[in-house]
């Protein structure tokens, strides 16, 4: 039915021509150009074989010309429209696939909540601004029982705070 309303859209926006090298042209169906843009891996992705920025999310011009992520735009196709507020999530996580049951409606705090789940943000050794790193934690939790959590601090140069985090496993908690 989404993929209908999209068709109609399409039908009912008049499409300028415009020139180009002498000969007059006009935008291919959204329906088409998507279809020709992505390849099914062994996983069950539709992984965006077209545009990709650095961030790995593919991108594809709407009905209107605008730039948007391809899979926003499969999610529209397939699903309907995207509620004000809302993000697409990826079930996958591949930021290429655009795989139709692979994405699901949710909000950033459901987003941020699924990312702290798989542990997929930027922790440990990803977090730019980390004092600390894998080999460290591993010497702090030795440590702990054994000298106060102040004199840990000190030594690593952190805060008590830190220290108690790390060893309760609240950060760094992919870390044995």
């Amino acid at each position: 039915m989404a993929a209908i309303s999209y068709i109609i859209r399409y039908i009912l926006i008049v499409m300028s021509n415009r020139k180009r090298n002498s000969t007059t042209w006009v935008a291919k169906p959204l329906l088409d150009r998507f279809k020709s843009k992505y390849r099914i891996d062994v996983s069950g992705c539709w992984i965006w074989t077209g545009t990709i920025l650095k961030s790995g999310y593919g991108r594809l011009k709407n009905l209107d010309g605008k730039q948007m992520p391809a899979h926003r735009i499969s999610y529209e196709i397939h699903h309907g429209p995207i509620p004000s507020g809302k993000l697409v999530m990826h079930s996958c996580d591949q930021r290429a696939c655009v795989c139709p049951t692979h994405l699901q409606l949710g909000s950033h705090a459901d987003n941020m909540a699924d990312m702290k789940r798989k542990l997929r943000g930027p922790m440990g050794d990803r977090n730019t601004n980390a004092k600390l790193d894998a080999d460290k934690v591993r010497e702090i939790r030795g440590l702990f029982g054994k000298v106060s959590i102040d004199e840990i601090a000190g030594a690593y140069h952190v805060t008590p705070a830190a220290v108690c985090m790390a060893i309760c496993r609240y950060t760094w908690r992919h870390v044995e």
